[in-house]
């Protein structure tokens, strides 16, 4: 285990409270159409709010960034899940990488923090033969941005979600398709997490 020198000892300070205090950030949207007949403007105005916990660490390079975000991940707590929650829980963080760092993570995992439990996903193999056991047991699961790209995973995820696979040559298309299977993707969760485990496909919209 590799000690952190003084400085980043107060980054992780930082970062601890970051992912302890509660931040409510607003965000705001706003639409208009004109209605020429009665020479009038109608303003549609919508405001949500949403919490957010973590930060952006921005320190020089060199400055020990990456061992700066193994030691968060030894040093945080146990989250509990949501009550209710249709998913399946874990603790993991998720590292998502260029192909070219793929070494280098697990590299700098074993050597800054070796207890922890490192799961690799290289390749579109490895992400077909990862279980849900081993997320569920795993500390840090590190992914290539390489597979999340693919078209194998957007079939796949279409697959699972029991909708039509997003098409990367049409914008409209991919983008339209990509919500349905967010949608049905949370439904589906849903009703495993109710013991169905039935490949039924979504109703058709009318």
């Amino acid at each position: 285990v590799v000690a952190l020198r003084p400085e980043q000892l107060r980054s992780l300070t930082w970062m601890q409270a970051q992912e302890t205090d509660v931040e409510w950030f607003d965000t705001e949207e706003v639409d208009e159409a004109q209605c020429t007949a009665l020479h009038a403007t109608a303003e549609a105005r919508v405001t949500r709010g949403d919490i957010f916990r973590g930060g952006i660490i921005a320190d020089q390079v060199g400055f020990g960034k990456t061992a700066l975000s193994i030691a968060i991940m030894a040093s945080s707590e146990i989250w509990s899940p949501p009550p209710q929650s249709p998913l399946v829980w874990t603790n993991a963080t998720l590292i998502l990488v260029p192909a070219q760092l793929m070494k280098q993570w697990p590299a700098e995992i074993s050597k800054f923090c070796p207890r922890l439990k490192t799961v690799i996903v290289r390749t579109m193999a490895d992400l077909n033969t990862l279980t849900i056991e081993r997320v569920q047991n795993a500390d840090a699961v590190v992914v290539s941005m390489s597979v999340l790209r693919s078209d194998g995973y957007f079939n796949r995820l279409a697959d699972f979600a029991q909708s039509a696979a997003p098409q990367r040559d049409s914008d409209r298309q991919f983008t339209y398709a990509y919500q349905e299977c967010l949608i049905n993707l949370d439904a589906r969760a849903r009703r495993i997490s109710n013991g169905d485990f039935t490949a039924s496909p979504p109703q058709a919209k009318t």
